[in-house]
């Protein structure tokens, strides 16, 4: 609750540049590479999916998960990519907490197979 006091004192009215960090040009391209991986995933196992691209500012929420997946079970899996240095912004980590004391959890994403991994462990 501090980080979310914290934040919200930080961030009150005067807002800019709401959740953009620099990255460098190798660390994008591996990001964006995931989120290539994950979609192509999403379309090939029929899994609808709400996806944040990375190409130009979002209009969601900010702090929000780059995907919002439907799973074949029912479950919704929040995914957050990161590269393997990526750090969460003050918003994402605002977010993520909000949405763990609403019972749901963003998950931290930096591989493929990290990714499989989480969808394995949910649908099982």
């Amino acid at each position: 609750m501090e980080q979310v006091a914290a934040h919200q004192a930080k961030h009150a009215p005067k807002r800019t540049g709401i959740g953009l960090q620099a990255v460098a040009a190798d660390e994008a391209g591996q990001e964006a590479g995931l989120h290539r991986e994950i979609l192509e995933w999403c379309k090939g196992n029929h899994c609808p999916v709400i996806h944040s691209p990375m190409h130009r500012k979002s209009s969601q929420t900010p702090g929000s998960p780059d995907f919002t997946i439907v799973l074949k079970n029912g479950h919704v899996l929040f995914a957050e990519c990161k590269t393997k240095a990526g750090k969460l912004s003050e918003e994402q980590i605002v977010w993520h907490h909000l949405a763990y004391r609403n019972g749901k959890t963003v998950y931290i994403v930096r591989s493929m197979a990290e990714f499989l991994g989480i969808v394995r462990d949910l649908t099982e």
